[in-house]
């Protein structure tokens, strides 16, 4: 699996393969990622399963050009 050393990654919504959600944020911290609560330019993705959603993290995404990953492009990501 991908090393996500100096990534930070904010985890937003349900996902299918990661419940409780909290299982993701596990697996990111154990490949050396970090996760913060909100979106900053300093965000390298927001991971959310519903990237059209006018949701304030996911303005907040657009507005920075930080990435919105889905959970299956997250997981090829990593190489999962």
């Amino acid at each position: 699996m991908t090393n996500l050393e100096n990534k930070t990654f904010v985890v937003t919504g349900e996902f299918i393969g990661y419940k409780p959600r909290t299982k993701l944020e596990e697996l990111i911290t154990s490949l050396g990622g970090k996760c913060a609560k909100s979106v900053s330019k300093s965000t390298f993705a927001l991971l959310t399963n519903d990237s059209t959603s006018g949701t304030k993290k996911n303005q907040d995404a657009n507005k920075h050009g930080v990435k919105i990953m889905s959970e299956t492009e997250f997981n090829e990501f990593i190489g999962k």
